[in-house]
């Protein structure tokens, strides 16, 4: 296993990583994790499984001492779980989310933008097979670098059995979970909350680094109604989730939508924008409004708020869609594409 995506915070992309890596490690006792020098081993990962090499880190510590640390073992397939992989090494399964950076291009940098154009392109021609986590991903990919279909393996996120409902009341909020970029669209959710707040009096809470997202907006945190919750641990998010009315995913651009599942599981409506790969991940267990359009997210969301039969249906329905998705199944399709024959 790639250990790279240890030396990252928290996020859909690294939980995906970490699901995966955690449930292999039982179905194969064998597999071992490979970080740079210096990363200390999760709690999660049993000693005989961990190593480390190397004196880099980053990028530099994947293409170059990651790659010459496998050839000197023989050559062993390598799992990559987070986007990146070295392009040099083509017994892999590596995976790649989305391309954002390639449809939403003023979210990055152009140094950024640069280097992921170039690794992509070699790092899923190279490698045995390339894992993404929607069949819209998967579509994307295809499209972006020519890839064939048949070499791109779709395997979805799940929740694991800690989002669960609680016994708590719901409470007069409802949460979004979002980064500061363009791509989570938060500015336009915010100023659609301004009449939610208005006909309602609901709070919106805004799980993310509030210096981030309201310096991004020229000050959010001082709308009425919104409030910046900050970075939360998994307690605390779930908490939100299963006290929250409704839960909001606005985004532009998407190569899942974790924050869906984790919120139905949780027993919390939901409403997200209708792009990318949210309407697949939904499939009809919630609402979905135009991501350009404020008025419309502010509609969406009073429907749900106004309408207790209604928020509970959405609700049941998204307790229904969240069985839908399992990580052990999803850690089966890698291990299947990590055994056959490369």
């Amino acid at each position: 296993m790639n250990g790279r995506f240890l030396t990252h915070p928290i996020t859909g992309v690294e939980r995906f990583a970490t699901e995966i890596t955690r449930r292999l490690l039982v179905a194969r006792p064998d597999t071992v994790v490979v970080a740079p020098a210096g990363v200390s081993r999760p709690q999660w990962v049993p000693v005989e499984s961990w190593r480390t090499t190397g004196r880099l880190h980053g990028h530099a510590w994947e293409q170059i001492e990651l790659p010459a640390y496998l050839r000197r073992l023989g050559r062993p397939v390598l799992i990559g779980l987070c986007n990146t992989g070295p392009i040099t090494y083509r017994r892999q399964v590596a995976s790649h989310h989305d391309v954002g950076y390639l449809r939403l291009p003023s979210n990055y940098s152009w140094r950024f933008r640069t280097w992921y154009r170039v690794m992509a392109w070699l790092l899923l021609r190279v490698s045995a097979a390339v894992v993404t986590v929607s069949e819209f991903s998967r579509r994307e990919l295809a499209e972006a670098y020519g890839i064939q279909r048949s070499k791109i393996l779709v395997v979805p996120n799940a929740v694991g059995p800690e989002f669960s409902p609680g016994l708590q009341e719901r409470g007069a909020y409802a949460v979004a979970v979002g980064s500061p970029s363009e791509r989570k669209n938060i500015a336009r959710l915010v100023e659609a909350w301004e009449h939610v707040h208005q006909q309602t009096g609901i709070e919106l809470r805004i799980v993310g680094d509030p210096l981030l997202v309201a310096g991004s907006a020229g000050g959010l945190a001082a709308r009425p109604g919104v409030v910046m919750v900050g970075r939360v641990t998994d307690d605390e998010l779930i908490a939100l989730y299963r006290g929250a009315r409704l839960s909001i995913l606005p985004s532009l651009y998407e190569g899942f939508g974790l924050p869906i599942l984790e919120s139905q599981a949780c027993g919390c409506p939901v409403i997200a924008a209708d792009a990318a790969s949210l309407p697949e991940v939904l499939d009809g267990s919630g609402l979905l409004f135009d991501p350009y359009d404020s008025s419309a997210i502010t509609d969406a969301a009073l429907r749900v708020l106004t309408d207790p039969l209604l928020a509970g249906e959405l609700a049941e329905a998204g307790e229904r869609n969240v069985r839908r998705f399992s990580w052990d199944d999803s850690m089966r399709q890698v291990l299947a594409a990590a055994e056959a024959p490369s």
